[in-house]
């Protein structure tokens, strides 16, 4: 009794279209010209397995080398499943790739980023631009303590909580260089890196993540002062295929507060003669 979970999951994807139509003299039709698209994507995630990971002296973590070590295994899964990719070349960091999914790749760096931060195995890893099942979310509610007699004496009320929210996004457009006239078609064309081009061109794709609690608690004691005792973690990490760079940003918060509420107060109102009511003074 007194304990709650919520589980909250989220999947929304926009898309917008848009094309020119000319008349053609030559062929009495109309001439489809510079077709576009745009849009975006974003899904609740789960990288709990990574969220209390620490960052070095000099900026590392095992998450990100993880990054770095799945990518070669992306990239063979990726080349297994597209008959266009034909053999294999070893890249700069002495690791074998697939033809065309080299280490700067937009699908090899955006598998070997989502594998990594949620703790999955890269060679098992689904590899969908647009997956269709989210990952849930959760929020942990417990208020049974104060229903405890030794404790109910002392406190009023008693509450126990902890949330966790993550997810990922990322804006697209169309790449009209690609030779591609939809998503999900096995790329043919190759970039000057040697990469292939995708229908959708992502500027840079991003982890959102929120322990927002981590831990609160919050009391209210019978003499009708309240306390509360909160630790807040946040983490944003961003991966740009513009310049290959991934900036990830944490903090760390702790609250605390008191309050105290006051019964059957007195007060002047000018447009009553009296009023009694419960008030209360927070501060944090």
């Amino acid at each position: 009794p007194g304990f709650k979970i919520e589980l909250t999951g989220n999947r929304n994807q926009s898309r917008n279209y848009s094309e020119f139509y000319r008349w053609v003299n030559d062929t009495v039709e109309f001439e489809h010209q510079s077709p576009t698209e745009s849009g975006n994507f974003s899904m609740s995630f789960n990288t709990w397995a990574t969220a209390f990971e620490k960052v070095g002296k000099n900026f590392e973590s095992d998450a990100f080398q993880q990054f770095l070590d799945n990518r070669d295994e992306i990239s063979a899964s990726l080349g297994g499943n597209n008959p266009n990719a034909g053999g294999t070349f070893t890249g700069p960091d002495g690791h074998t790739y697939s033809t065309g999914y080299g280490p700067t790749s937009q699908s090899v760096l955006m598998g070997a980023f989502l594998s990594a931060y949620s703790g999955k195995d890269a060679r098992t890893y689904p590899m969908k631009t647009f997956p269709t099942t989210p990952s849930p979310n959760w929020r942990v509610t417990y208020d049974g303590l104060g229903k405890i007699k030794a404790i109910k004496k002392l406190f009023k009320t008693t509450t126990l909580s902890h949330a966790y929210r993550s997810s990922y996004s990322f804006t697209y457009t169309n790449n009209l260089k690609s030779g591609l006239t939809q998503s999900g078609q096995d790329p043919t064309l190759q970039d000057i890196n040697g990469n292939f081009m995708f229908y959708e061109q992502i500027n840079a794709v991003t982890i959102a993540e929120q322990l927002s609690p981590l831990i609160k608690i919050d009391v209210s004691l019978q003499n009708s002062m309240q306390f509360n005792i909160e630790l807040k973690k946040e983490r944003n990490l961003a991966l740009s295929f513009a310049n290959n760079q991934l900036t990830e940003v944490k903090s760390n918060e702790f609250v605390i507060g008191t309050g105290y509420r006051w019964k059957n107060l007195v007060l002047k109102n000018p447009f009553k003669k009296k009023s009694k009511d419960k008030k209360g003074i927070k501060s944090d």
